[in-house]
């Protein structure tokens, strides 16, 4: 479109001894395409004045960044770019959607090993001298205080928590009635009167389950219970029997 313009515009002052000073002004921008015109207006025809202003109006800064990139382009063409093959764009892809998958699902807890060891309190003695324990059952009066310790391997420096669950015989299990106390060292402790705690006369099953709070299971069915478990796991098996009546006067 320039061009064609310029050709114009030559044609158009063919006849002329010398250009108007006022359009080199105009390409040299020292006066505006309006100023240039005004001072024409009379001395050309208005349709040479029109084209004259865009023929002589100096390139504007995007004129000279296109100008200068198709002259580069010309004398220094980029080379083509090479296409990744199907198998290198589908593996970056996976690649992507793994990292992906590997932000937005939620890791597993690490293990945790305080390498935990309980005690319980002892059982009681009958007239005959049974032994305190029957095989690995522990039997206590229903009246009788039952405590559990739970000492670490080492000192805890990080917070612990604990749950303890009952395991009745037909499999039922619910959380101990009284819970657990903790001190600074990670020491656990359960203590009270079988009644106290939630159990029957019967055989229990004591599950305490200690380790970092946030990692500990809210129901026994979700207790883990292996090397890979963000907790420690300990059980102990118990019996509640009635206290006998006293003799008859």
């Amino acid at each position: 479109m320039r061009s064609s313009l310029a050709i114009d515009e030559l044609s158009a002052h063919h006849a002329l001894t010398a250009l108007p000073e006022i359009w080199l002004d105009l390409a040299h921008g020292q006066v505006s395409a309006d100023e240039a015109a005004a001072a024409m207006e009379g001395e050309e025809p208005p349709e040479l004045v029109e084209r004259s202003k865009v023929l002589f109006l100096p390139p504007s800064a995007a004129d000279e960044e296109r100008r200068l990139e198709a002259l580069l382009h010309t004398h220094f063409p980029a080379p083509a770019r090479r296409r990744a093959p199907r198998w290198m764009q589908a593996g970056v892809v996976a690649l992507a959607a793994a990292g992906l998958v590997m932000v937005l699902m939620p890791r597993d807890p690490p293990p945790f090993d305080g390498g935990y060891s309980l005690a319980l309190s002892p059982g009681y003695l009958e007239e005959r001298d049974e032994p305190v324990a029957t095989g690995e059952v522990v039997r206590y009066h229903e009246q009788q205080r039952i405590e559990l310790l739970l000492r670490p391997r080492d000192r805890v420096e990080a917070t612990v928590g604990a749950v303890a669950f009952a395991v009745g015989e037909g499999g039922a299990a619910e959380v101990l009635r009284i819970g657990p106390e903790i001190n600074a060292h990670g020491v656990v402790v359960i203590a009270g009167t079988p009644a106290a705690l939630g159990l029957s006369a019967g055989r229990w099953r004591l599950v305490v389950v200690i380790g970092p709070p946030e990692h500990l299971p809210r129901v026994y069915e979700g207790v883990q219970d292996d090397a890979e478990a963000p907790y420690d796991v300990r059980t102990a098996e118990v019996e509640i029997v009635t206290t006998p009546d006293p003799p008859s006067p």
